[in-house]
């Protein structure tokens, strides 16, 4: 099992801000702890937003700044 193995995959993702949803690729990711995080720029409103999952639980959160 690799832990550190990082998803840059185009997905579907629902902005926060506006609430549609968009694909997209991630600006970045990375590791939190274990949730493995995926960063992206929404192509319609132009908010960030961060997308924390584990295998359990997946959330969206905003970002005000990076």
């Amino acid at each position: 099992m690799d832990i550190l193995k990082i998803r840059l995959l185009k997905a579907m993702v629902k902005c926060p801000a506006c609430g549609r949803e968009f694909e997209t690729d991630p600006l970045k990711a990375w590791r939190f702890r274990f949730y493995q995080v995926n960063g992206y720029w929404c192509t319609l409103c132009g908010s960030k937003s961060g997308v924390y999952e584990d295998d359990y639980v997946s959330s969206i959160i905003r970002h005000v700044k990076w």
